[in-house]
């Protein structure tokens, strides 16, 4: 998870297609860290994919894939 924060802060700010991060804190009473992001109301993928009745091939999901390691 660590890894995962450091990359949510060290990414560009307001870059098309990623959810926006606002900042994280941990609780160390409780071990809870919380991560504060921008709501998207589409829904995840998969909620696209059951509301739309189509399933996302291969190549749509490699371009995905892609444009995300290109961002990051």
């Amino acid at each position: 998870m660590l890894n995962d924060l450091k990359a949510l802060c060290d990414a560009p700010n307001n870059v098309p297609g990623l959810v926006s991060f606002y900042g994280a804190y941990h609780v160390p009473e409780s071990g809870q860290i919380s991560i504060v992001l921008e709501y998207v109301d589409g829904g995840s993928l998969a909620d696209v994919q059951a509301k739309v009745g189509v399933t996302v091939g291969r190549g749509v999901l490699a371009r995905l894939r892609a444009g995300c390691g290109r961002v990051l």
